[in-house]
């Protein structure tokens, strides 16, 4: 079986390994800039867009990060 280690990898190689674009790896990767309780609500909430979801991790301050999500549940 083939394993990753993914400590050792940039992301544009686990992007190969993946075979995804290396944007596409990036912006799944920004995910965790969440705070937590946001990131375990919505994993279930097919109702939010990933897209709305990347682009409130990339605020500044979990306050601006929770409106954004909050008026798009809405």
């Amino acid at each position: 079986m083939y394993r990753l280690d993914l400590d050792l990898l940039l992301q544009y190689q686990l992007a190969e390994a993946l075979g995804k674009g290396q944007s596409t790896v990036s912006e799944t990767l920004t995910l965790n800039n969440l705070p937590e309780d946001i990131r375990s609500a919505t994993r279930t909430n097919a109702n939010l867009p990933k897209l709305i979801l990347i682009d409130a991790a990339k605020m500044e301050s979990d306050f601006a990060m929770r409106k954004m999500i909050i008026v798009n549940i809405y």
